[in-house]
């Protein structure tokens, strides 16, 4: 099979490994496995980077892996840090980038007041003006149709631009249509998106027996399962 020397994971929470790095999280897994016993949380972010399906993936390689999930990440966020990580890369032939696509509903925006790229998931924790903006985007513009055929087509243009540089691709869909294709570069779950499957074979924490929370975060077996799946599907593409 195919080797590399580094692979690059871009995605939101889901890719981050999200859930796993929460002092709730550690409490549970510790009274209920009696294995751990973290308690900063510096260790809790090592251990959710050390369980997240990138790490996973690089051990099977026996490579580096850099984790550039950013929790709450709209795709239009995903989109551009796989462009400034990678637009200096001329040849990429020992590169593996995975890219996990998020929910179609979160937008990012430029605030000019702040000087800075806002990604909006929800109305928690946002200033007014923001809140209001993304609640006339809601209503007004946002129809879920047409973000997931704007998001085919920007897969479609990054994906041939990762190939003009020889790097090797995997498309992971965490929200898509029922019209989901496998194909060398996308990898579809037994025939549904990510959520679904996910949610499907009960690979959440909120899964997990008597977990106190209702956390849609893959679990440590649910990230285990994933990294598996990325690599059938290179050994069936790539190999």
């Amino acid at each position: 099979m195919k080797t590399y020397k580094k692979i690059l994971s871009f995605g939101c929470s889901f890719t981050e490994g999200g859930g796993l790095n929460a002092p709730f999280y550690h409490r549970y897994i510790s009274s209920n496995l009696a294995n751990n016993n973290l308690e900063l949380k510096d260790a809790y972010k090592e251990y959710m980077y050390n369980n997240a399906y990138p790490a996973y993936l690089a051990r099977n390689f026996n490579c580096n892996s850099e984790n550039l999930g950013i929790s709450r990440a709209s795709n239009g966020l995903i989109l551009k840090t796989l462009y400034e990580k990678t637009q200096n890369i001329e040849n990429g032939s020992d590169l593996l980038v995975t890219v996990q696509t998020t929910l179609l509903s979160r937008i990012m925006v430029y605030d000019n007041e702040a000087k800075k790229f806002l990604t909006i998931n929800n109305f928690d924790g946002i200033l007014n003006y923001v809140k209001e903006y993304y609640k006339t985007y809601l209503r007004y513009f946002y129809n879920r149709e047409i973000e997931y055929k704007k998001l085919l087509q920007n897969i479609d243009v990054y994906t041939k631009y990762l190939q003009s540089k020889n790097i090797d691709v995997v498309w992971l869909m965490y929200e898509a249509e029922d019209s989901l294709k496998s194909s060398k570069t996308v990898l579809t779950f037994d025939g549904t998106d990510l959520a679904q499957f996910i949610a499907n074979q009960k690979l959440r924490l909120l899964d997990l027996p008597n977990f106190p929370v209702n956390d849609t975060h893959f679990s440590v077996e649910g990230h285990k399962v994933i990294a598996n799946r990325i690599i059938e599907h290179l050994e069936s593409k790539y190999g």
